[in-house]
């Protein structure tokens, strides 16, 4: 898409406070042909009109003009960003991971930010939503840990301005990011597929869900019913660990899991591989020891996502990756 050299002067009008917002609304419903009811005109968060003719036809901007109206800090001649880190609506966002909206015992959520690390246009996510709605990500600012933070924003295109529905922070991996939304028991959530790289180039593909809660990307706490929090809810999608049993044995653990998205809700779908081989013949065709294969609802509790039951992994490597005292590598 072609830069422009002007930036159209919108205007914004701020029609009303968050609230929350079922996923019929944000996700557009489905009705069979003839019984669709009209419309409900529901008011924006926020909204800018002053678009040229062109681009209101082709409901199309360019990335910088995005990129400054998700995070309206960004200044779009010097592309540095000024003072607290604001949703679209102009509103300054809180600190991630805050204590009223993440509430996990242990969880560190502190990380070095790379002051290198400069804007650009390719900051800049976008993903349709469906008709006239897009998903915006302002991925501007870079941590030591591989992840990237900014504004994000559910915007909706009409005649003559774009609304602004949904606003907030997100952090995730910017590599190979895209986005969608669904529901959970109908309070819409945004899944983000992306990539996590280390130096040398090894990606992890990474699922994270993050709700939409009063009409704010609202990070919560993933639970475990048996364990409690276990941190964010990002799911690495392919695990793999070996672990030496002790008696000459080692035995190789491999995941495979997928993000399952039904119309009863989100399905986590892990299948997990276990392969013997022995230590002294590593060129030898594993033996398969086990597989077993579970499917887990993720659920939405009033301030935590929560899945049933301890994971495969965590289950697996604790009952069947363990060292056997009685063992000496010569066993066997």
């Amino acid at each position: 898409m072609e830069t422009k050299t002007h930036m159209p002067e919108f205007a914004r009008r701020h029609r009303g406070l968050p609230y929350l917002l079922g996923a019929a609304t944000l996700l557009g419903a489905a009705f069979p042909v003839g019984c669709r009811p009209k419309p409900t005109r529901v008011p924006a968060l926020c909204s800018f009109d002053g678009l040229s003719e062109e681009e209101r036809t082709s409901q199309a901007l360019a990335p910088i003009t995005w990129l400054t109206l998700v995070s309206p800090t960004v200044d779009r001649q010097s592309m540095a960003r000024s003072g607290s880190l604001t949703n679209a609506c102009g509103q300054v966002l809180p600190a991630p991971f805050s204590s009223e909206t993440f509430s996990c015992p242990g969880y560190e959520s502190a990380d070095e930010r790379v002051a290198s690390d400069l804007v650009e246009e390719t900051d800049m996510i976008m993903d349709s939503a469906g008709e006239d709605r897009m998903l915006l990500w302002a991925a501007t600012d870079e941590y030591a840990s591989g992840e990237v933070e900014g504004a994000a924003a559910l915007a909706l295109w009409t005649e003559d301005a774009v609304e602004v529905h949904a606003a907030g922070r997100l952090r995730g991996y910017r590599t190979g990011a895209r986005m969608k939304l669904h529901d959970i028991g109908g309070v819409p959530v945004l899944i983000l597929n992306s990539d996590r790289c280390d130096a040398d180039n090894r990606c992890d593909a990474i699922t994270q869900v993050v709700p939409i809660i009063n009409r704010q990307f609202t990070e919560l706490p993933l639970w475990e019913s048996d364990r409690g929090c276990i941190g964010r809810a990002q799911f690495v999608l392919d695990r793999r660990e070996e672990r030496d049993l002790g008696n000459g044995t080692i035995r190789r653990f491999v995941l495979t899991r997928s993000i399952e998205l039904t119309d009863e809700g989100i399905f986590v779908n892990d299948l997990l591989r276990m392969d013997d081989k022995r230590a002294n013949a590593p060129e030898a065709e594993p033996k398969p020891f086990r597989k077993v294969s579970a499917r887990r609802p993720l659920l939405l509790a009033e301030d935590r996502l929560m899945l049933e039951d301890e994971g495969l992994w965590a289950r697996s490597l604790r009952d069947h990756g363990q060292v056997d005292p009685s063992s000496t590598a010569e066993d066997g």
